[in-house]
Protein backbone atom coordinates (compact mmCIF):
# COMPACT_ATOMS: atom_id res chain seq x y z
CA UNK A 1 0.00 0.00 0.00
CA UNK A 2 1.20 3.29 -0.87
CA UNK A 3 2.16 5.91 1.98
CA UNK A 4 -0.04 8.12 0.83
CA UNK A 5 -2.94 5.72 1.03
CA UNK A 6 -2.16 5.22 4.98
CA UNK A 7 -2.27 8.91 5.31
CA UNK A 8 -5.61 9.08 3.60
CA UNK A 9 -6.73 6.10 5.68
CA UNK A 10 -5.23 8.09 8.87
CA UNK A 11 -6.81 10.94 7.93
CA UNK A 12 -10.31 9.55 7.54
CA UNK A 13 -10.08 7.98 10.94
CA UNK A 14 -8.93 10.87 12.76
CA UNK A 15 -12.28 12.90 11.13
CA UNK A 16 -14.69 10.23 11.59
CA UNK A 17 -13.37 9.77 15.38
CA UNK A 18 -13.49 13.66 15.87
CA UNK A 19 -17.48 13.32 14.79
CA UNK A 20 -17.92 10.84 16.51
CA UNK A 21 -16.44 12.26 19.73
CA UNK A 22 -19.10 14.63 20.26
CA UNK A 23 -22.00 11.90 20.76
CA UNK A 24 -22.44 9.61 23.69
CA UNK A 25 -21.73 5.73 24.12
CA UNK A 26 -25.33 5.11 22.94
CA UNK A 27 -25.89 7.25 19.65
CA UNK A 28 -22.07 6.31 18.85
CA UNK A 29 -22.75 2.67 18.72
CA UNK A 30 -26.29 3.48 16.94
CA UNK A 31 -24.25 5.05 14.07
CA UNK A 32 -21.41 2.88 13.75
CA UNK A 33 -23.88 -0.22 13.45
CA UNK A 34 -25.41 1.77 10.87
CA UNK A 35 -22.33 2.63 9.02
CA UNK A 36 -21.29 -0.63 9.65
CA UNK A 37 -24.45 -2.34 7.82
CA UNK A 38 -24.15 -0.09 5.65
CA UNK A 39 -20.87 -1.89 4.27
CA UNK A 40 -22.25 -5.38 4.91
CA UNK A 41 -19.56 -5.27 7.53
CA UNK A 42 -19.33 -8.65 9.78
CA UNK A 43 -19.22 -7.25 13.31
CA UNK A 44 -22.73 -6.54 13.43
CA UNK A 45 -23.67 -8.47 17.05
CA UNK A 46 -24.86 -6.57 19.69
CA UNK A 47 -21.77 -6.08 21.65
CA UNK A 48 -20.53 -2.37 21.61
CA UNK A 49 -18.10 -0.67 19.04
CA UNK A 50 -15.51 0.69 21.19
CA UNK A 51 -11.74 1.46 20.66
CA UNK A 52 -8.97 -0.40 21.51
CA UNK A 53 -7.93 1.31 24.66
CA UNK A 54 -4.34 3.11 22.96
CA UNK A 55 -6.29 4.05 20.09
CA UNK A 56 -8.80 5.82 22.46
CA UNK A 57 -5.98 7.61 24.96
CA UNK A 58 -4.32 8.31 20.92
CA UNK A 59 -7.49 9.95 20.07
CA UNK A 60 -9.23 11.73 23.26
CA UNK A 61 -8.48 15.27 23.54
CA UNK A 62 -7.67 17.27 26.50
CA UNK A 63 -10.03 20.14 27.56
CA UNK A 64 -8.30 23.43 27.16
CA UNK A 65 -6.75 25.00 30.04
CA UNK A 66 -8.30 28.22 31.10
CA UNK A 67 -5.44 30.45 29.70
CA UNK A 68 -6.65 29.01 26.37
CA UNK A 69 -9.67 28.91 26.82
CA UNK A 70 -9.27 32.71 27.33
CA UNK A 71 -6.79 33.36 24.57
CA UNK A 72 -9.88 31.71 21.78
CA UNK A 73 -12.43 34.08 23.44
CA UNK A 74 -10.30 36.75 23.45
CA UNK A 75 -12.54 38.78 26.27
CA UNK A 76 -11.79 42.30 26.19
CA UNK A 77 -13.79 43.57 29.40
CA UNK A 78 -14.08 42.48 32.78
CA UNK A 79 -17.42 41.64 31.90
CA UNK A 80 -16.71 39.19 29.27
CA UNK A 81 -13.95 37.97 31.44
CA UNK A 82 -16.22 36.63 33.87
CA UNK A 83 -18.58 35.76 31.53
CA UNK A 84 -15.92 33.46 29.99
CA UNK A 85 -14.85 32.36 33.31
CA UNK A 86 -18.19 30.92 34.18
CA UNK A 87 -18.93 29.65 30.95
CA UNK A 88 -15.58 27.47 31.07
CA UNK A 89 -16.68 25.94 34.81
CA UNK A 90 -19.98 24.64 33.25
CA UNK A 91 -17.98 23.53 29.79
CA UNK A 92 -15.22 22.21 31.29
CA UNK A 93 -15.12 21.72 35.13
CA UNK A 94 -19.05 20.43 34.68
CA UNK A 95 -20.07 23.39 37.64
CA UNK A 96 -23.27 24.50 35.98
CA UNK A 97 -23.68 26.76 39.47
CA UNK A 98 -21.22 28.65 40.82
CA UNK A 99 -20.37 31.15 43.49
CA UNK A 100 -17.93 34.07 43.18
CA UNK A 101 -14.86 32.36 44.71
CA UNK A 102 -15.30 29.85 42.13
CA UNK A 103 -14.75 32.83 39.45
CA UNK A 104 -11.80 34.62 41.54
CA UNK A 105 -9.95 31.24 41.89
CA UNK A 106 -10.20 30.42 38.21
CA UNK A 107 -9.36 34.46 37.80
CA UNK A 108 -5.71 33.41 39.61
CA UNK A 109 -5.32 30.12 37.72
CA UNK A 110 -5.81 32.09 34.57
CA UNK A 111 -3.18 34.48 35.63
CA UNK A 112 -5.91 37.34 35.17
CA UNK A 113 -3.99 40.68 36.54
CA UNK A 114 -4.34 41.66 40.44
CA UNK A 115 -6.76 44.40 39.43
CA UNK A 116 -9.08 42.21 37.94
CA UNK A 117 -12.42 42.60 39.94
CA UNK A 118 -14.61 39.86 39.44
CA UNK A 119 -17.12 41.29 41.71
CA UNK A 120 -18.05 43.90 40.09
CA UNK A 121 -18.36 42.33 36.78
CA UNK A 122 -20.32 39.74 37.63
CA UNK A 123 -23.00 42.79 38.37
CA UNK A 124 -22.76 43.70 35.26
CA UNK A 125 -23.39 40.47 33.62
CA UNK A 126 -26.04 40.10 35.75
CA UNK A 127 -27.69 43.39 34.80
CA UNK A 128 -27.19 41.97 31.58
CA UNK A 129 -28.83 38.53 31.73
CA UNK A 130 -26.04 37.07 30.88
CA UNK A 131 -25.27 35.67 34.26
CA UNK A 132 -28.57 34.37 36.04
CA UNK A 133 -28.84 34.50 39.82
CA UNK A 134 -29.88 31.05 41.35
CA UNK A 135 -29.73 31.31 44.87
CA UNK A 136 -28.57 33.73 47.47
CA UNK A 137 -24.40 33.51 46.21
CA UNK A 138 -25.10 31.08 43.96
CA UNK A 139 -24.90 31.75 39.49
CA UNK A 140 -25.34 30.21 36.70
CA UNK A 141 -24.81 31.27 32.99
CA UNK A 142 -28.10 31.85 31.39
CA UNK A 143 -28.71 30.82 27.96
CA UNK A 144 -28.24 34.13 26.43
CA UNK A 145 -24.41 34.31 28.13
CA UNK A 146 -23.85 30.89 26.55
CA UNK A 147 -24.77 32.32 23.52
CA UNK A 148 -22.46 35.29 23.49
CA UNK A 149 -19.83 33.00 24.58
CA UNK A 150 -20.03 30.27 21.76
CA UNK A 151 -19.74 33.44 19.10
CA UNK A 152 -16.77 35.27 20.52
CA UNK A 153 -14.40 36.68 19.49
CA UNK A 154 -16.76 37.58 17.29
CA UNK A 155 -18.06 40.71 18.60
CA UNK A 156 -20.76 41.80 16.15
CA UNK A 157 -21.99 38.15 15.87
CA UNK A 158 -21.84 38.19 19.69
CA UNK A 159 -23.98 41.60 20.28
CA UNK A 160 -26.67 40.27 17.36
CA UNK A 161 -27.32 37.54 19.22
CA UNK A 162 -27.88 39.66 22.56
CA UNK A 163 -30.27 42.09 20.43
CA UNK A 164 -32.15 38.64 18.46
CA UNK A 165 -32.82 37.65 22.06
CA UNK A 166 -33.83 40.28 24.04
CA UNK A 167 -35.71 41.01 21.03
CA UNK A 168 -37.41 37.82 21.10
CA UNK A 169 -37.83 38.06 24.84
CA UNK A 170 -39.92 41.44 24.24
CA UNK A 171 -41.90 40.64 21.89
CA UNK A 172 -43.42 37.74 23.79
CA UNK A 173 -43.98 40.05 26.67
CA UNK A 174 -46.06 42.00 24.03
CA UNK A 175 -47.75 38.93 23.17
CA UNK A 176 -49.05 37.89 26.61
CA UNK A 177 -49.81 41.54 27.55
CA UNK A 178 -52.39 41.62 24.47
CA UNK A 179 -53.96 38.19 25.46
Amino acid sequence: MPQTDKLAELDAVQTVLALLAQFDDAPRNRILRTVLEFYKSENLDNRPITLPSPARQFFERRPPSISEYLDTKKPRSSAERVLCLADYLDHFRSTETFRLADLQKLAIEARLPKSFHASSALKQTIRDQLISPVASGVYRVSDLGHNYVEVLPDRDQAQQSLFSQTRTKANSRITRRRK
